[in-house]
């Protein structure tokens, strides 16, 4: 299955530069605008300025199961410290 997945980091749908990671499959062709509400799957971040989808890499299997894997970060996380960021697996995204 073709896909693509872009970041948009400074989103601020679901709150305060919460960032956001945005899927699009592919059917029979790409769509023609590519914006939140078309996406086919979209995950936000917790918190306000957590700024998810800075990064992103995926096409790989770290878990093991068969399926593509997506690493996204998030570089305003506070988890361990204020603003120390974070990465995140999605497993088989």
């Amino acid at each position: 299955d073709d896909e693509i997945v872009l970041g948009g980091d400074s989103s601020s749908t679901a709150g305060t530069f919460r960032g956001a990671v945005y899927r699009y499959d592919y059917s029979s062709s790409w769509p023609t605008t590519i914006g939140s509400s078309n996406a086919n799957a979209t995950i936000w971040g917790d918190s306000d300025n957590d700024y998810l989808g800075t990064g992103l890499s995926g096409g790989f299997d770290l878990d093991g199961d068969g399926k593509d894997d997506m690493v996204i970060g998030a570089i305003g996380v506070d988890t361990g410290a204020t603003d120390g960021g974070g990465l995140f697996m999605v497993s088989g995204w």
